[in-house]
């Protein structure tokens, strides 16, 4: 609601007051907004288990955060995270959502493996399916505003896999969307397994934000 001034009054949404008050009611009101905000990051990082469950994040990986990630921490969020098996990519990329969650909203974002996505779009093509393929490309290319997409490469490669996932970094990279890749296979792995979509899925990736390499042991083998 606008104010509006009436005589040495301002009349606004909480009632009336004098010009003079002007600044302590607009500070008295930001402060209350602060307040607000930070009663309900308190909540969500409370809650931020059952919040990155809802996310999409699977059941081993919700206790990863910063604090008990092995290596340093990213200066910049990346979008490509790479590295061999165990070493902690799909942890520091669950990390990073973690702090996005608590501090943007329980909807700001979404985790996904890559098998998953194109199960899920595949899925849209039976008679039963509730959601388009356009639709789910919308939901996850344009409306989640930090997606993480795990493991890519994993999945079998075919015309129409190659043509997805162009369409999905696309959307994503024209609507300036955060989003997170892991995988494998380094970059330029990535464009040859991708072949001919290969050069154009790279440098999407690329331009959306750094890339960071995990090097070390297979965790899961030596049981850390």
């Amino acid at each position: 609601m606008s104010l509006q001034v009436a005589g040495t009054k301002i009349r606004g949404p909480k009632g009336e007051y004098c010009t003079e008050c002007e600044p302590l009611v607009e500070a008295k009101q930001q402060k209350a907004e602060e307040e607000r905000r930070e009663k309900a990051r308190i909540f969500r990082a409370k809650n931020i288990t059952e919040i990155l469950s809802r996310s999409g994040v699977p059941k081993r990986y919700l206790p990863c955060s910063f604090d008990n990630f092995e290596g340093p921490r990213p200066k910049r969020c990346p979008s490509f995270i790479y590295g061999p098996p165990g070493v902690g990519k799909t942890h520091l990329a669950v990390a990073i959502l973690r702090e996005a969650l608590i501090d943007k909203g329980q909807n700001h974002g979404k985790f996904v493996r890559t098998v998953d996505l194109f199960k899920e779009i595949r899925h849209s093509f039976d008679e039963q399916a509730t959601d388009s393929e356009m639709a789910i490309l919308r939901t996850y290319g344009q409306q989640i505003p930090l997606l993480v997409i795990d493991d890519m490469g994993a999945e079998k490669v075919t015309e129409w896999v190659l043509q997805t996932l162009y369409d999905l970094i696309d959307r994503r990279y024209v609507e300036e969307l955060p989003t997170i890749i892991t995988s494998n296979l380094s970059l330029e792995g990535l464009e040859r397994h991708y072949g001919t979509h290969g050069n154009r899925l790279g440098s999407r990736i690329l331009a959306m934000g750094g890339i960071y390499e995990i090097t070390g042991r297979d965790r899961r083998i030596s049981g850390k």
